[in-house]
This record gives C-alpha cells, sequence and structure tokens, in this order.
C-alpha cells in the first residue's frame, strides 16, 4: 500500500530550536571512582565520521588520574559497553579534548609520566574512528608547565593550543600537523603579555584559526584575548581585547562557523554569582560586536560550551540558580547565528551536582555529555536531543518571504521544486528521527513509498560546508 504522507514546514534558520525531544539521561561510566569530564575550553565530545560520537574524560579508576575513551556508532542511541584507557603509566594523565576528521579521532591531553609534577602535552590518534588506538607521543618538551590543550582538525591540518609557563609565566603556545598527526612542527608561542595568559580555545573554519583565552594583563581583573590565523596557522594576526570590564571574565570557549566566531565566558563579579556572557564576529574575526549576557540567574551560572553548525549555535553550562549547592546543567540556543537565543532550558533535576558540560552536534542530534555526583561519586552522563539540529515551525513573516520553500508529497512520491536553490554545491537528503541520512534526494520526483512510517525530515543543503537552507518535517503513515 501507498504511504499517506503529511507535510509541515519547517526552516532551519528560525529563533527558536525544537527543545521537545530530550531525550532521558544516560550514564556512560559504572566504575567505583571519580570519572570526570575536561573544562569547558577544551572538548570531551566531538562527532565523525557519520554518526559516531566519541567521548574522553579523566578517570581514577586506576589509582592515578588516566584518559579513557567511549564511543557510539549510531548517532549516542547505544554506547559500546567497554570504556577504553588510553593512558597506561602510573603518573596522571589529565584533561583530554577530542578532535576528528573524517575517520581519524585527534587526542590530546596532559600528562605527567616523565617526571612526577611536571606536565606534558601528550598526543595520540585512531585511523579507524576510535576501533583502535596508536602510541601515544609526546609534543612539548620544555621546561616548566604545559597545561590544558585543546585541539581541533581540518582536513589532514590538526592544531592544539595550551597554556605554559616555559617563559616564566603562563603563555600561550601553539602546535600543528599538516598530515594528520604523523609529524608535528615546532612550537609558536602566541601570547606575550606581563600576566597569565591561560585556558586557550581553539575553533576552525577552513584555514581560519581562532584562539581565545583569558590574560591577566599585569591587572587585577583577567579579560577575554581573541587571536586568529587566516592561513591554516602559517602566521597569526595581533591579539584583540574581547572584554574590558571591572570583574573578571575567564573560562571562555569559542565557536565557528561560516563567517561567524561566538566567543562565550564567565563574567564573575564581586559578588562571585558569575553569569554566561556571548560576544560575536560576522566577518570571521576582523572585527566584533557588543558584548552580551546570556544567563540571569540570581547564582552562579559557569564553564560554558559553545557549538555552531551553519547558523545553529549550541549552549550548554552548569549553573546553580535552584540552590548554591546543586549545579544542574542547562542549555540555550540560537537559530540566526547568535542574533536572539531561546530561554534557558534545564536539562538535569536530581539532587547532586552536575558539572562540565559540553556541548556538539552532528546533523539534526545535539548531544551533550557531563559529570555527575547523582551515584555518590562522578560518573560521565550523557543527553541528546535528536532534533535539536533542525529548526522549528516557521513564523508566518519568514514563510511569506520565503515561498515554496518545502517539498510537496504526491501518493508516496517526495518531489523537490526544481531549481529552487542556486547556491554552490546544493544537495538535499532525507533524515530519519535520530538524524541518519536515510535517502539522497534530487530535484524533482522521490520515490518514498518503500519507507517505513514514521516521521522523517528532508534537510536541504547549500556551500561547501553544507549549511543548511531549509529543513521539512514529514510524516509517513499507512
Amino acid at each position: 500500500m501507498r504511504c499517506c504522507i503529511l507535510v509541515a514546514i519547517f526552516v532551519a534558520l528560525t529563533q527558536h530550536p525544537v527543545n521537545a525531544q530530550w531525550e532521558p539521561d544516560r550514564r556512560l561510566t559504572f566504575a567505583p571512582h571519580m570519572s570526570q569530564a575536561s573544562l569547558n575550553s577544551q572538548r570531551s565530545v566531538a562527532t565523525g565520521p557519520g554518526p559516531t560520537v566519541h567521548v574522553v574524560w579523566n578517570d581514577q579508576r586506576d589509582t592515578a588520574w588516566e584518559i579513557y575513551y567511549k564511543r557510539s556508532t549510531d548517532f549516542g542511541i547505544t554506547w559500546d559497553s567497554t570504556d577504553v584507557r588510553i593512558t597506561k603509566d602510573s603518573n596522571a594523565s589529565e584533561w583530554p579534548s577530542v578532535a576528528v576528521s573524517e575517520s581519524t579521532v585527534h587526542l590530546v591531553w596532559m600528562d605527567d609520566r616523565d617526571m612526577p609534577g611536571q606536565h606534558e602535552i601528550y598526543y595520540a590518534r585512531s585511523l579507524s574512528a576510535g576501533a583502535a588506538w596508536e602510541r601515544a607521543v609526546r609534543l612539548t618538551s620544555a621546561a616548566g608547565l604545559s597545561w590544558y590543550p585543546s585541539a581541533a582538525v581540518q582536513g589532514p591540518v590538526v592544531h592544539v593550543v595550551w597554556c605554559d609557563t616555559r617563559d616564566g609565566d603562563w603563555e600561550v603556545y601553539y602546535k600543528r600537523s599538516t598530515n594528520s598527526g604523523a609529524t608535528w612542527e615546532p612550537d609558536v608561542r602566541l601570547t606575550d603579555m606581563e600576566g597569565r595568559s591561560y585556558m586557550p580555545s581553539i575553533a576552525l573554519v577552513d584555514s581560519l584559526v581562532h584562539v581565545v583565552w583569558f590574560d591577566e594583563l599585569n591587572i587585577i581583573y583577567p579579560e577575554i584575548m581573541y587571536r586568529r590565523s587566516a592561513d591554516a596557522g602559517v602566521t597569526w594576526q595581533p591579539a584583540a581585547r574581547l572584554t574590558n570590564d571591572q570583574v573578571s571574565s575567564v573560562n571562555e570557549c569559542v565557536a565557528a562557523s561560516d563567517r561567524y566566531v561566538h566567543v562565550v565566558w564567565e563574567n564573575v563579579p564581586r559578588t562571585l554569582e558569575s553569569d554566561v556572557y556571548y560576544r560575536r564576529s560576522t566577518d570571521a574575526g576582523l572585527t566584533w560586536e557588543p558584548e552580551r549576557r546570556l544567563t540571569n540567574a540570581p547564582y552562579p551560572s559557569i564553564y560554558p560550551s559553545v557549538w555552531a553548525a551553519g547558523e545553529h549555535v549550541h549552549l550548554a553550562w552548569p549553573d546553580a540558580r535552584n540552590t548554591t549547592l546543586n549545579y544542574e546543567i542547562y542549555y540555550k540556543s540560537s537559530f540566526d547565528a547568535g542574533t536572539t537565543w531561546s530561554q534557558d532550558m534545564r536539562l538535569t533535576d536530581f539532587p547532586a551536582t552536575s558539572g562540565g558540560a559540553h556541548v556538539c552536534v552532528a546533523d539534526a542530534v545535539v548531544h551533550v555529555v557531563w559529570y555527575d555526583y547523582r551515584d555518590g561519586n562522578p560518573e560521565m552522563y550523557y543527553k541528546r536531543n535528536p532534533t535539536g539540529n533542525v529548526g522549528s515551525e516557521e513564523p508566518p513573516t519568514a514563510r511569506a518571504r520565503t515561498p515554496n520553500v518545502g517539498p510537496t508529497i504526491v501518493r508516496g512520491v517526495l518531489s523537490l521544486e526544481v531549481g529552487s536553490r542556486q547556491h554552490t554545491a546544493y544537495r538535499a537528503e532525507l533524515l530519519d528521527i535520530a538524524g541518519r541520512k536515510v535517502l539522497d534526494l534530487r530535484p524533482g520526483p522521490n520515490d518514498v513509498s518503500s519507507l517505513a512510517p514514521g516521521v522523517y525530515f528532508a534537510r536541504q543543503t547549500h556551500g561547501v560546508r553544507r549549511q543548511a537552507s531549509s529543513v521539512t518535517k514529514v510524516v509517513l503513515s499507512r
């Protein structure tokens, strides 16, 4: 029997996300010792290729802190039963950051295996999407401490930033590999300030490299600083100061997509009731709009994590607005590149602290990981929204401006309007409710009568980075 198909038009470039689809919390670790996510300036979760989700964390089950890894190969629906121990030495291995390009997973962390208390940056990679891991290599070898690495990757070029005391004070350093981590170029010092330069975060768009950190600038209040490279890290433009407040601006995180750069941080007034602040650039970091306050709760909002995909921006953070003794994970998003934001949404609700939130997206799915004390000791937890990156119902004014934006359906045939998009590298595909691609679509008629009944999303994208131009919700029923 042919499918009878009902269509409701949804558009990705809208003001508010689809929040109703958040699924229950899932516990990822079960060892009777501490499991803890990294700092927000790093990345404890990444995605790719396709439906694969990668999570890394610090773990004390082996007495000393070690780096552990776990993955899902179906957009977070199920997870490998065994945690993978990446490091195996008697000293501390801590604060990992993960990045993915195609099937290669890149992992960096700080490690004092060579001399107790003398942390260096180490690196390991998997060429099989996390199925097997190569032996770790040491990236730094200088007097002083090397802490809090943050990694990003574009194709074969891997970028790592960290903070380092080799020069007597904390400075931000940078290193890259141009062959997927096989070999590494020399360290490059990015900061030369009198005060401490600390906790760098990195994001990429093609050859544009964006780095932020907080810097004491020889004054009492730390400020957020920014620096970029337009040639994949070969040369660097001068640093820019993003904040100038009589409060501490710390614990920053950066995300970038197309020409947009998004920076979030924790603004700590003298009352210590910090809030999340935000600043964006719409021209790839050349100029910056005024800062904006994203949270306004009576108790601290801390360590924000941001991720960008096209004009969709996702934010997660720990928040103590319910009680000063119990942080919970909160979330909000923007579907117009940061112009407007949704209301704060509480993701956890348990009488124990939740911390270390990290967010990322893949196709339609939003992934959030954190550590949680609900089990008596901190364990890694995960939550997902399978349709959180596809948009919400289009307002009438927007619909009037974009007639015939969605496909039409006639008796089991999904028809995309020929010539409706003139963008470079246009493509369309049909996703299931989990965000997995089930069918490539072409302009004109597409036979969908053989698909199982349920909810699907027809997504149209354009550009080399596959920016979403529209998403249509498609309901198939017998």
